[in-house]
């Protein structure tokens, strides 16, 4: 099993409203490879790493977790062409409604 850890949602950090979180991203980013570990950029919604991530899952078997309202389910749809449910962002948790 190689553990590779995906951060979903780059396309929030783009938009500027979130400059904090952003540099937050790139120092966790800089350990998380200081320490061997596979790290991939993506955004569901635009996009964005969605290549790489294929082809970190190419052949493999892979399982997703994460807290909810990261983009788990949005991720499944967008790689493996499913039409799993998914939900709003609840604005007071940033969590998921499902």
């Amino acid at each position: 099993m190689e553990p590779t850890i995906i951060i979903n949602k780059v396309d929030l950090l783009d938009d500027g409203g979130y400059p904090d979180q952003a540099a937050l991203v790139k120092e966790l980013v800089e350990i998380y490879r200081s320490l061997g570990r596979k790290v991939v950029l993506v955004s569901a919604d635009s996009g964005t790493g969605m290549d790489q991530l294929r082809e970190v899952m190419r052949d493999r078997t892979s399982v997703f977790s994460g807290q909810s309202g990261t983009g788990k389910s949005s991720l499944i749809n967008a790689v493996a062409h499913h039409d799993l449910p998914v939900g709003e962002v609840v604005s007071g948790t940033r969590k998921g409604a499902h």
